[in-house]
């Protein structure tokens, strides 16, 4: 239902058919995320699956909601923008045709509107806009045209086709809809890693970040924890749309704010007194939102086994820029003095990349509440098989994948807890020694291209 032709059937009585159009980037997270929120705001909706292309924004759904309860969809990272439809066609003539043939009173009956143009696949000139503002005059407006304050904004779209179809002179189709909310896009500039206060080597950029926080369906009276939170990038997003959060990391200098900074050219080798997890928090005003970030090994868990948490989000270390570490020394028997105990944090060791995820996984099983969500990043080899670790009470809802290369990629799996018996074990995934350093790593063979690597890991 994107750069392909659409049959548009009859709307049901009491039905509104919808316009959305996504960012054009992170493809496989679009449909996933736009589903969450839908469930979260409690918006049913219909579309033909079949139709959804993933090499093309556009979509048209259809609900019972009316476009106020659709604003809600203003939490969404994937959306450009979201609009009711009334006018389709292959061109503007049987747009225009098909638009004037429905109840187009209802959106016309306004004081003041505008138009925006928009295009996809091809540069919306001014000379093209003017050609279709005299193709619109055929629409009995019965408003005056207000550019900067105006009652509803019109918009009108055009479809060139997928990017593989360079060079189309004329649309594929074309779109009438009355705008109602766009996305949360702005996130992306507002929580710019650039200018955060805390960055770690590993932060999570924020386009991700929202992503995952909505499809954990993050929201005001909620708990959620990140057990291996770092600076807190996973967490933010969650307290920006209202949960409340807690985080525990193994890194005890993260955790407190001190050690070697993350920042390069700023003069200094070590952390500000702004460079710390709470000025994070204050920086966007969050920090009724934390409850607090621990330091503890996720391996041997020490907070309570009750379910808790509404949701559990997760970006552990992949063992490339950073690695993953668990409690651990080879001398069992080693003791320490009286005087070293109160302030001595003991020796770390290797947490093996597939452990890391399978505890995970019965982590979440145990500690979310009936419905809550797991979200986590787990990177993958392209040229060996990929397969998730799974546990009997949680079913896994999405699996997206963000390619990092010809040789590696990472998926956001997200799981959902469906039953509150939690006595089942593990099965599937990676063995325990998994790790995926040797396709980031491994020797060079001369001649072939070396400018991959792990920056985006």
């Amino acid at each position: 239902m994107a750069c392909k032709k659409l049959g548009l059937a009859p709307l049901a009585p009491g039905m509104h058919r919808y316009l959305v159009e996504f960012a054009t980037n992170h493809e496989e997270f679009r449909l996933p995320e736009f589903q969450a929120v839908a469930e979260l705001l409690g918006i049913p909706i219909t579309f033909n699956e079949d139709g959804y292309d993933l090499k093309c924004p556009y979509m048209l759904f259809e609900s019972p909601a009316t476009p106020a309860v659709i604003a809600g969809f203003s939490r969404s990272m994937a959306i450009r923008y979201v609009a009711e439809l009334w006018g389709y066609g292959l061109d503007w003539d049987t747009c225009l045709q098909q638009g004037l043939s429905n109840d187009v009173e209802v959106h016309l009956d306004v004081n003041t509107f505008k138009f925006k143009f928009y295009s996809y696949n091809r540069k919306m000139t001014r000379k093209r806009t003017q050609t279709l503002l005299d193709k619109l005059t055929a629409i009995p407006f019965k408003g005056t045209v207000d550019l900067d304050h105006p009652d509803i904004t019109y918009l009108a779209v055009e479809d060139y086709g997928p990017r593989s179809s360079q060079g189309r002179l004329d649309p594929a189709q074309v779109f009438l809809a009355t705008y109602i909310t766009e996305g949360c896009r702005d996130f992306i500039g507002q929580f710019d890693l650039k200018t955060r206060n805390m960055i770690g080597n590993t932060s999570m950029d924020p386009e991700l970040s929202f992503l995952m926080a909505n499809m954990v369906k993050a929201r005001e009276g909620t708990l959620m924890m990140d057990p291996f939170c770092g600076t807190a990038s996973l967490l933010l997003p969650l307290a920006r749309f209202g949960a409340s959060v807690v985080g525990t990391d193994i890194a005890f200098v993260v955790v407190h704010g001190i050690g070697k900074t993350s920042r390069h050219n700023t003069g200094q080798k070590t952390r500000g007194p702004k460079e710390n997890i709470m000025a994070n928090f204050e920086q966007y005003n969050c920090t009724s939102k934390l409850v607090d970030v621990l330091v503890a090994d996720t391996s041997k868990p020490c907070l309570r086994d009750d379910a808790l948490y509404d949701a559990i989000v997760a970006d552990p270390p992949y063992g490339i820029r950073e690695p993953a570490r668990k409690i651990g020394h080879a001398d069992k028997e080693a003791t320490v003095p009286d005087e070293f105990r109160q302030n001595r944090f003991p020796r770390s060791e290797q947490y093996t990349l597939g452990a890391v995820f399978k505890d995970l996984v019965a982590f979440a099983a145990q500690r979310l509440v009936l419905g809550g969500r797991l979200s986590f990043w787990m990177p993958e080899v392209l040229a060996e098989p990929f397969e998730v670790p799974q546990h009997p009470c949680m079913r896994l809802i999405a699996n997206s994948q963000q390619p990092l290369g010809r040789k590696l990629a990472r998926r956001m799996l997200t799981y959902e807890k469906t039953s509150s018996d939690v006595s089942g074990a593990i099965s599937g995934g990676p063995q325990d020694d998994w790790g995926v350093r040797h396709a980031v790593f491994e020797p060079q063979v001369k001649g072939e291209d070396s400018s991959e690597g792990p920056a985006e890991l």
